[in-house]
C-alpha cells in the first residue's frame, strides 16, 4: 500500500504517483532559471517527513534547501540557513537604503543569532 500520494497538473491534465516507505516520493518543479525539488520519506515509521530544496536545472539556477520539517506539524518546520540569511540581507540593504546608507549592506546568520 502506498505512504504517499503526489498529483501533478499540466497541459496534458494530470498524473498522479504513488511512494512507500522505503522510498519516499520526489516531485520536481522547473522552469528556465531553476527547479523547486519536494521530498517526502518516512522518518521513524510514524512520521512523515518533508524536504523542500532550489536546485539547478540544466546548469541554470542555485542549490539551497528552502525548507524541511515534518508534514501536518507546522511546530516543526524549519528554514534553510541560507535562505533566511538571504532575507536578513535583503530586509537590512533595504533598511540601509531607506535611512541613505551603504548601498550594499551585509549581514550573516551568526550574527543574527547573536542579537536575534
Amino acid at each position: 500500500m502506498s505512504r504517499f500520494y503526489g498529483t501533478v497538473q499540466g497541459s496534458r491534465g494530470q498524473a498522479t504517483r504513488c511512494g512507500d516507505t522505503a522510498h519516499g516520493l520526489v516531485t520536481e518543479a522547473a522552469g528556465w532559471g531553476g527547479c523547486i525539488e519536494v521530498m517526502v520519506y518516512d522518518r521513524d515509521e510514524d512520521e512523515d517527513g518533508f524536504v523542500v530544496s532550489m536546485i539547478p536545472w540544466h546548469g541554470k539556477g542555485d542549490k539551497v534547501r528552502i525548507a524541511s520539517g515534518i508534514i501536518g506539524d507546522s511546530v516543526s518546520v524549519a528554514l534553510g540557513k541560507d535562505v533566511f540569511s538571504g532575507q536578513v540581507k535583503r530586509n537590512k540593504a533595504a533598511r540601509d537604503l531607506e535611512l541613505g546608507g551603504a548601498e550594499e549592506a551585509t549581514d550573516d546568520w551568526d550574527e543574527y543569532e547573536k542579537t536575534g
